[in-house]
């Protein structure tokens, strides 16, 4: 059992070290006999949650709070040198905070789930209040659509400290 504690351990720190997350991720393995599995090489259903994975340049320009991975079929290659999986699904959560900073908008929850509401600062000092709701599409895309306003106000109008 020790040598599929190994194998696991060394998949977590390659993931850290492909994403450059602050801590190795949590890489639980499902399904029986893991020791079978890890043996024939192929590994049936294998699930790996990181946090805080960093924003890099153009290719993930948004840090992302947590990614939540569930790999089927994971097979490693002869030499050892890289593993490939028959499919794979992903989560991924993204902070408002982190949204907001990289948009350049004040970005919150909407009213209602899967709604997002911005504020948007408009010539003469206003700002504007929109909403508009925000839904996975096809192709590893997101929709968002359609766009709602709340009236528009004097910057720091209205606003409580």
């Amino acid at each position: 059992m020790r040598a599929v504690a190994v194998a696991f351990a060394a998949l977590a720190r390659a993931f850290q070290e492909g994403m450059d997350t602050p801590l190795p991720p949590q890489v639980p393995v499902r399904g029986f006999p893991v020791l079978t599995q890890a043996v024939s090489g192929t590994l049936r259903h294998v699930d790996i949650t990181a946090h805080d994975i960093p924003a890099h340049g153009a290719t993930r320009p948004l840090p992302v709070a947590e990614l939540a991975l569930r790999i089927t079929g994971l097979k490693k290659s002869d030499d050892d040198s890289e593993a490939r999986a028959r499919s794979a699904e992903a989560t991924a959560f993204l902070s408002y905070t982190d949204v907001s900073n990289t948009l350049g908008l004040e970005i919150s929850q909407g009213g209602r789930p899967g709604q997002v509401r911005a504020v948007v600062l408009v010539p003469l000092g206003k700002e504007v209040a929109v909403t508009t709701t925000v839904t996975a599409a096809s192709g590893n895309r997101i929709a968002v659509g359609p766009v709602g306003h709340l009236p528009a106000r004097r910057r720091g109008a209205g606003r409580h400290r």
